[in-house]
């Protein structure tokens, strides 16, 4: 059980946080906007956050019949944050048996949403439980309709466009959209690991629009600064190093 009086949230105590995810679990947003920001603030953790874990993987083993769920992004976003207090480097070790869990409730999700962004979440979750280091962070991009990398020649910033109709690389702070270069998608046959994996289930499970536009994010780039070509993996992969 949580010493949760001796835990630390984002505003000190943690004394607040079990009212606050049962409240939570009866459906009350403005609980989750409050444990969103105790737990997980602008993406930093703390001691109550992995307390936490637990009650969330209880919490959505009980959202049996949804498709984006709460309780699993905010465990994902726990999980998956780098600014973490001292003395928390092991977590996945120490809660292996929740992110077991989790990764099986992620699954589950996958098969009950149809709406594009609610299916790229759920992936996204899926890769935070398992521990996918880039697509953790990044595959969200998908729903964004855009990533923000830099050019691993020059270190300009770019937005690389992953919308239709237009899959281009800009310069984040370029004077023109006219000087846009077109993003190159890789052949499916030749995605491996996380990428295959990730390609794969999006296909098996109907989501065309989703496997269509990971070929953009899993491909290639050319940055219209100094015309360097680069897999746009690889430099998120930099980006976070």
């Amino acid at each position: 059980m949580a010493d949760w009086p001796n835990l630390q949230d984002a505003y000190g105590s943690a004394e607040a946080v079990p009212s606050l995810l049962a409240d939570a679990e009866h459906g009350d947003k403005s609980a989750w906007e409050e444990l969103w920001g105790r737990l997980c603030h602008q993406g930093t953790v703390s001691s109550a956050s992995y307390a936490a874990l637990p009650r969330l993987a209880a919490m959505a083993g009980r959202n049996s019949a949804v498709g984006y769920d709460e309780a699993l992004g905010l465990a994902a976003s726990i999980i998956s944050a780098s600014d973490r207090p001292p003395g928390f480097d092991n977590v996945r070790e120490s809660y292996a048996d929740e992110l077991a869990t989790l990764t099986g409730f992620a699954e589950r999700s996958l098969g009950l949403t149809k709406n594009f962004g609610d299916f790229v979440y759920a992936l996204q979750f899926l890769m935070a439980f398992e521990g996918v280091q880039i697509w953790q962070n990044h595959l969200e991009s998908l729903a964004d309709e855009e990533v923000q990398v830099t050019c691993p020649n020059c270190s300009e910033y770019l937005y690389a466009a992953l919308g239709d109709p237009d899959f281009k690389a800009r310069l984040a702070f370029g004077p023109s959209p006219s000087e846009a270069t077109p993003l190159a998608p890789i052949q499916p046959e030749l995605l491996k690991g996380s990428e295959a994996r990730l390609f794969g289930l999006a296909q098996d499970r109907g989501q065309d629009e989703v496997a269509a536009r990971m070929l953009y994010l899993f491909g290639r780039a050319t940055c219209p600064n100094c015309d360097h070509t680069f897999l746009i993996s690889q430099a998120l992969t930099a980006e976070n190093t």
